[in-house]
């Protein structure tokens, strides 16, 4: 027997509250008595609703947080669960005085696993009760709703996307980072089908993913990549592509630093960076006229130089032309040949 299907007899075997039997009476009930009876309807049909969650897998149970493992589609960061974060520190102290208000909600984990239960969604409550477990005499134990059905990815990645849509939303490094695992997972074919799947626009998703596809030494100039904001793919991206080098070579300076500068500082000398380097190239463009009218234009730029013409060329000037810049270039080498020792 699979360990999905020993937790789901242990659910349909375990007692369900009992209805209490009403006898029925003649005539016309008192107050009290109706008042009863409705009591008793109550109760049979939350005993129904019992039984069929029990037959779903969906309970709610208290569990050692130390019997409950993460997923391999994890999407929120380990910073997320630092005591050094200020909201999962306050979540944490929430926990302390009010108890665990919303359950998270597990799945069996599959066989051979050491943990019975898997996180579906409530990764922070889970990392919350997981350290309440350590400091709370008798130890803690966390709120959990069984969804047997998650085992299905498609499921579980979809209750995961909608519960941190409705609670605290992902930031932009960690929604790329996740859909990009779901991607590599075989779970969606195409960004479109995946995009369908949330009901997010294509082009949104993409840019996350372009967020977590950022070159490592970018994202770890930022000293949480939690803080790169969706708004600054677009400077990032151009800077990237105007002076990769030069942007990669501050960012690795940046990240030496200490203490690290702000996120939108970093930002701004990534950018900064590629901008000095294209005002620092040796570029110089020179048209060639004749009666009037452009022949071409040469442009040198550091170590290459190209001839653009205003209009198509036949192909024998062509052949002239490489023919002619051949000879300079050998020429040219053997020069230098000639002058070495």
């Amino acid at each position: 027997m699979s360990k999905r299907d020993e937790i789901t007899k242990a659910l349909m075997d375990a007692p369900s509250p009992a209805a209490p039997s009403a006898s029925p009476r003649a005539g016309p009930m008192s107050f009290v008595a109706r008042a009863g009876q409705a009591a008793a309807n109550g109760l049979a049909a939350e005993n129904e609703r019992l039984k069929t969650e029990r037959s779903n897998g969906m309970v709610i149970l208290r569990l050692d947080p130390k019997q409950i493992t993460y997923t391999g589609f994890i999407n929120r960061l380990t910073e997320s669960f630092s005591a050094e974060d200020e909201e999962f520190r306050a979540l944490k102290e929430s926990i302390r005085r009010n108890g665990q208000l919303e359950p998270i909600r597990v799945r069996p984990s599959p066989d051979g696993s050491p943990h019975p239960y898997e996180v579906v969604y409530g990764h922070r409550r889970h990392a919350a009760c997981l350290l309440l477990d350590t400091e709370v005499e008798g130890g803690f134990r966390v709120l959990a709703l069984l969804d047997a059905a998650a085992v299905d990815p498609h499921r579980l990645t979809q209750l995961m996307h909608a519960e941190n849509d409705a609670r605290q939303p992902l930031s932009p490094f960690e929604y790329g980072q996740m859909y990009r695992s779901w991607l590599e997972a075989n779970l969606f074919d195409t960004q479109e089908a995946l995009a369908a799947r949330i009901g997010r626009d294509q082009t949104t998703v993409s840019a996350y993913i372009r967020v977590a596809e950022l070159p490592e030494a970018v994202l770890n100039a930022f000293v949480d990549r939690r803080a790169i904001a969706l708004r600054w793919l677009q400077d990032l991206s151009k800077a990237l592509k105007d002076d990769r080098t030069a942007v990669i070579a501050k960012a690795k300076r940046v990240a030496e630093q200490d203490p690290r500068p702000e996120p939108h500082q970093v930002l701004r000398e990534l950018v900064s960076a590629a901008s000095q380097g294209k005002r620092g190239s040796t570029s110089r463009e020179e048209t060639v006229k004749f009666g009037g009218r452009v022949g071409c234009r040469i442009i040198r730029k550091d170590r290459g130089i190209t001839v653009r013409f205003p209009t198509a060329v036949d192909r024998r000037f062509q052949a002239e032309l490489a023919d002619q810049i051949r000879t300079l270039v050998e020429a040219h080498f053997r020069s230098k040949q000639k002058g070495r020792p």
